[in-house]
């Protein structure tokens, strides 16, 4: 049963660097890089930095002879040079030697006129902006990564150079394989709480299949009862990559049923047939083949379609509890692992979720930006609710109402507010959709502030307002 041999545990360090890795094998492979040491700048971009797509790629230094620059970043207040070092061996230490040619840089940087004559169009250009920004009197900042460690007498140049006459502007980071194996686990925890821990389902033999590819994955049935346990145990921790929370079983409506099928003793069998199943990601998944009991194992899972299923048998047992303590055997769920990379899971909860078609709306509600900013609103001064996936107001207590006071922001208002203030209103009110698609990253910036979310939502509701008092009006005046 799940529920006796449910483990929870650490991923170890060496499970992380493996990971790390493969990451970086499938980006240079992607990208068609010569060597994984520009794989990992780039996923370092991507990871650390947060940059995508063309953004990245374009911060890349592709060059022989670029003097130690692997990526250079320009920023309002910054520019940030990085210098990364991919070790096969984690162990593996960086010398003092390095650090001396890392801050060499500086000086060809400085001098574009100089680095035309390398022959290297983009290496000239970086230096171009570079010396622009430099007489602007911005801020530099030095970022050596390295797959490893830094060896003492590295530490000791970075310390005298920080310490020397410039800085006040220019400062040197290292980021050793600690540093990067506690951003991975920030960001897995982040993108999925459950990225540690660990399951085992009992399988009945012969009725499961496993696909091979570049996205292993399992089908397989097990019973409702354990699926239950799943859930009582991780709460909706269990769907922070789903796209919506619980709808509730209204009279009528397609979850009532499914708790109908599960109460009823002549369908339980039926339930099979009737339910499209669960679909799982998950970070790995391996089968212990026993003649009797064959084992699934699985590592760091999110479901990504079921989220209604999983609920409503909570529901059933709640409902009959006078009944039968447990979910009878005879309910049986088909159940789907797919081992995917993050990059790959929104993709996949979109096209899965097709019982209940998901908007593009629904689907951002799983955005990093979108959930910083529902941290930050939640605590600013009068704190709002930011409601950016389908159910999470009504999860809340009582209580934590209370705390907002009717401070409720919905995700998709505030894009129409701030498409209507800065850009246009008649898009903004007839194709609120596309807001999420092709206006998506013009409307809401990797940089953006809570303020400015507030100053157009706010404008919108006086608005609103205006607009419903003086329909009430005109309606009372054809009244009389």
């Amino acid at each position: 049963m799940v529920g006796k041999n449910t483990s929870v545990v650490n991923v170890s360090d060496k499970d992380i660097i493996g990971q790390i890795k493969q990451e970086v094998e499938e980006i240079t492979k992607t990208e068609n890089f010569p060597d994984s040491g520009k794989g990992f700048v780039l996923w370092i971009l991507e990871n650390y930095f947060d940059l995508q797509g063309e953004i990245a790629a374009s911060s890349v230094i592709d060059s022989p002879n670029d003097k130690r620059v692997d990526a250079f970043i320009e920023e309002d207040e910054a520019v940030k040079i990085l210098q990364c070092k991919f070790f096969d061996n984690p162990a593996k230490e960086v010398g003092g030697n390095e650090i001396v040619l890392f801050k060499g840089c500086l000086d060809w940087l400085r001098k574009p006129d100089e680095v035309k004559k390398l022959n290297l169009p983009h290496f000239h250009d970086v230096a171009l902006t570079f010396s622009e920004r430099w007489d602007e009197a911005v801020d530099v900042q030095l970022h050596f990564f390295a797959f490893g460690k830094f060896s003492s007498e590295a530490h000791q140049e970075r310390i005298v150079f920080n310490n020397s006459d410039l800085r006040e502007r220019i400062q040197i980071y290292f980021h050793d394989i600690e540093d990067i194996l506690a951003l991975y686990k920030s960001r897995s925890e982040k993108e999925n709480p459950l990225v540690n821990e660990r399951i085992e389902l009992e399988l009945t033999p012969g009725e499961y299949f496993v696909k091979k590819g570049n996205m292993p994955s399992v089908v397989a049935t097990i019973k409702g009862k354990d699926l239950l346990t799943m859930y009582t145990k991780y709460g909706d921790s269990l769907f922070e990559r789903n796209i919506r929370f619980y709808r509730g079983a209204r009279k009528g409506s397609i979850n009532a049923k499914i708790v109908d099928t599960i109460l009823d003793d002549s369908e339980q069998q039926k339930f099979w047939y009737y339910n499209n199943g669960i679909s799982f990601v998950c970070r790995d998944f391996s089968i212990e083949e026993h003649p009797s009991l064959p084992i699934l194992k699985v590592r760091g899972f999110q479901v990504i379609n079921g989220c209604q299923t999983t609920v409503c048998l909570s529901e059933a047992k709640q409902r009959a509890q006078q009944k039968w303590d447990n979910i009878p055997d005879e309910v049986e769920v088909v159940v789907r692992f797919i081992k995917a990379p993050v990059k790959e899971v929104d993709l996949i909860t979109l096209y899965t979720n097709s019982q209940n078609p998901v908007s593009e709306i629904q689907l951002k509600s799983n955005d990093p930006l979108q959930k910083r900013l529902k941290e930050e609103l939640a605590q600013y001064s009068s704190p709002y609710f930011y409601s950016i996936k389908e159910g999470d107001l009504q999860k809340l207590s009582a209580g934590e109402r209370k705390t907002f006071g009717g401070r409720v922001i919905e995700m998709a208002e505030v894009a129409q507010a701030i498409y209507s203030l800065t850009t246009d209103p008649a898009f903004a009110r007839r194709w609120r959709n596309r807001l999420f698609t092709e206006k998506y990253y013009e409307i809401f910036k990797k940089d953006i502030r809570v303020e400015e979310i507030l100053l157009p939502w706010r404008i919108l509701k006086v608005v609103d307002k205006e607009i419903a008092k003086y329909r009430r009006e005109e309606f009372n005046k054809l009244r009389k």
